[in-house]
């Protein structure tokens, strides 16, 4: 493998100066420093032996991690340190070297399992409804696989021990499943943004689903006419959306679109479809815009 042209600063490595010292600082103090001593997806998480989770993916309280580790090791703050010191992952055990061999002690037997695990019919990543699976039912785990080879390839550049063929058949088998899975059910969209229209699901209650961002629990959404277009990939990712790309009035449809965390794909940005360009528009086979196909959108409007 190609070696990184730059090499990455470990966590305390750089520290805050002035407003942005003390914005960490405010934070620190705040809420986000302070969530463990109250926040129960946090202090009775599942991760430390609680009950308390918000999805199949017992996300909350690492995600929290991800957090209070820089957090904690750039102000050089004991407290929050204590905090970190519940949990071990590869940020950790950069952050905190004494506890780097017990660490990646643990991702070596981790490793060697999934790779065994991806290869026996991607057992643990695809539910298997024959043999009662029900850890991911929304699918969200297979839409976010890029998320495991992270803490992978931290261990094979930092502590890959002889076992550099395992750590790497674990990513290349992680890898090309998700996309292979997931892209035929993606067609390339580009949408025609005068056509947006927000919808609210009424309810007899005003209390919003928890967790709300679980299959069809948003009450709101939009719908947009959108048009089947060519919108290649570049290293198994979406490419740069195409810049008003032409589309065919025969390939247009409608599109539902939710709130970006309740999707299993996440789309940031769509072509917006050129429609000056419209070929064969439903109204006349003129090849350009027309008076009837405005009046119709001002009647849907």
């Amino acid at each position: 493998m190609e070696p990184f042209l730059f090499d990455t600063f470990s966590p305390g490595a750089i520290k805050p100066t002035g407003w942005l010292q003390d914005q960490i600082q405010l934070s620190a103090d705040g809420l986000g420093g302070n969530l463990m001593e109250f926040y129960r997806y946090v202090q009775r998480s599942t991760w430390l032996g609680g009950e308390y989770e918000y999805s199949e993916l017992h996300e909350s309280s690492p995600y929290w991690f991800n957090y209070i580790v820089p957090l904690a090791w750039s102000l050089d703050d004991d407290t929050l340190k204590s905090q970190a010191r519940y949990y071990l992952d590869y940020q950790y055990a950069e952050a905190d070297p004494s506890q780097e061999e017990r660490v990646v002690d643990a991702m070596h037997k981790f490793v060697v399992l999934v790779h065994s695990m991806l290869g026996d019919y991607f057992t643990g990543l695809i539910e298997n409804k024959s043999l009662g699976d029900n850890f991911d039912p929304n699918g969200f785990g297979l839409s976010r696989t890029h998320e495991l080879p992270i803490s992978l390839m931290w261990l094979y550049d930092n502590h890959p021990r002889n076992n550099s063929q395992i750590i790497l058949g674990a990513v290349q088998r992680d890898q090309p499943s998700a996309f292979e899975l997931v892209q035929p059910a993606v067609a390339g969209f580009a949408i025609d943004a005068s056509t947006a229209l927000f919808h609210r699901r009424e309810s007899s209650s005003d209390a919003l689903a928890n967790p709300i961002f679980a299959k069809d629990a948003p009450p709101v959404s939009i719908s947009v006419d959108a048009y089947r277009v060519n919108w290649p990939t570049t290293l198994d990712a979406a490419a740069l959306p195409p810049i008003h790309p032409p589309v065919n009035a025969a390939d247009r449809t409608t599109i539902k679109l939710i709130p970006f965390g309740a999707a299993k794909l996440r789309i940031a940005q769509f072509p917006v479809a050129d429609i000056s360009a419209v070929i064969l528009c439903e109204y006349n086979w003129c090849g350009s815009p027309c008076r009837a196909r405005q009046n119709s959108l001002e009647k849907r409007r």
